[in-house]
């Protein structure tokens, strides 16, 4: 993927993204050094500031925390010296998104402080960088090696072959294990990822930048995005605080919120939204939930004029079918069923009765995977199918109004 350079944000100064990437000793001067506070301090700052994770799901980063030391204090009972582990997520292995290889490119040290942080605050004495071979996995490898002599907690490379889900966080734990990195049957209780029979605390690049960031007492910054479309190559975004979709579309480029039809918010397991529910919409949690939508991955994918947002849909799920990792029915027959039903659609072809068997393929891998990879999937079209029903009759009738992609 081709991947712009960061834009500057709005407001000037760039906390997440600057330019250029510091070394270590011009990392210290322009924020000072990390501080490591007690593990139960960090944990209250993390609390105080409702840090959430950036990977795509936003959970509570306090609420990992706490049940990475929970399940930690039940197997250093059963077997003393068993210690959790902390990884930082770098695996990007959505397509549309380049926000996380452009934080780690810029600020590896910022990511690095944020992992030393985590380790704190879990009890972890061993920690890995997660993430496919490229740029960002090598600026961390060489920061990790810079501070190697001063950080307390040894951190270790892992580096996984590039697949959308070798950044799921049971991919990521067994991964770190040695094994390949695929998913594991998702816990039914919520229980962490576990490496070895100990705890893991999986957070993404992003989270732990934010989470050096939180500690020094500095500002939060505003949404780190990606923005692209049919003729722009994706571009990383670091926004002021309290941005909208509109925002991150024009700093993209100016043109773009005009050009816009619909937005695929979150990535490729997104929400589809017509241009006139998003682009006044805060890129929150809050701020979307009102349309059904989440920042998800920090992707904002626009259909322009003259793009099918229905031949893009089918797309990106052919794309998810073709990435799952084949571990269970509703991947392996159930994703590549749907994908051809939507590119049925797509050509025209299907009529109502091919409409009628992608909705109930759409219910019928819904919560059934081993982990939520086909719900992401699942979600993507029934959002498409909502988002644009004029395109849905057109497509029916045999003729699509717009250029494919």
């Amino acid at each position: 993927m081709t991947l712009l350079p960061p834009a500057p944000a709005p407001t000037g100064a760039l906390l997440l993204l600057p330019t250029p990437a510091p070394r270590l000793a011009d990392h210290v001067a322009r924020l000072g050094p990390v501080p490591l506070p007690a593990a139960d301090a960090v944990l209250d700052v993390v609390r105080a500031g409702g840090l959430r994770g950036r990977g795509g799901a936003w959970r509570s980063t306090a609420a990992k925390m706490d049940a990475v030391r929970a399940r930690a204090a039940r197997a250093r009972a059963a077997r003393p010296g068993r210690a959790p582990l902390v990884a930082a997520n770098a695996a990007e292995g959505e397509p549309a998104s380049g926000k996380d290889a452009a934080l780690a490119t810029a600020s590896p040290h910022l990511v690095l402080d944020g992992l030393q942080l985590a380790a704190r605050a879990v009890g972890a004495e061993h920690a890995v960088v997660h993430g496919h071979p490229g740029p960002a996995l090598d600026a961390l490898a060489a920061a990790a090696a810079e501070r190697a002599p001063h950080d307390p907690v040894p951190v270790r490379l892992v580096a996984v072959p590039r697949a959308y889900v070798a950044g799921q966080e049971t991919a990521v734990a067994r991964a770190a294990e040695g094994g390949p990195a695929l998913p594991r049957p998702r816990p039914r209780d919520g229980a962490p990822a576990e490496v070895a029979g100990a705890p893991a605390l999986v957070l993404n690049v992003e989270t732990l930048a934010r989470l050096a960031l939180t500690v020094r007492g500095l500002p939060a910054p505003g949404p780190l995005v990606t923005v692209s479309a049919p003729d722009l190559p994706p571009r990383a975004l670091e926004l002021r605080p309290g941005a909208r979709v509109r925002d991150a579309l024009a700093a993209a480029d100016a043109d773009l919120p005009g050009r816009t039809r619909a937005v695929l918010v979150g990535g490729y397991a997104g929400t589809w939204l017509t241009a006139d529910a998003a682009l006044d919409r805060e890129l929150s949690p809050e701020g979307l939930a009102p349309v059904g939508a989440s920042p998800g991955a920090g992707v904002l994918l626009a259909a322009t004029t003259g793009t099918c947002v229905l031949a893009t849909t089918a797309a990106v799920v052919r794309y998810l079918a073709d990435s799952s990792a084949r571990q269970c029915g509703p991947c392996w027959r159930g994703l590549p069923h749907l994908a051809g039903l939507v590119e049925e659609l797509a050509a025209g072809r299907g009529g109502p009765e091919g409409l009628a068997r992608l909705r109930e393929a759409v219910g019928l891998v819904v919560g059934r995977g081993a982990c939520a990879h086909p719900d992401g999937a699942a979600s993507t079209v029934a959002s498409a199918l909502a988002a644009v029903p004029d395109d849905v009759a057109a497509h029916l009738a045999g003729r699509c109004a717009e250029v494919r992609p």
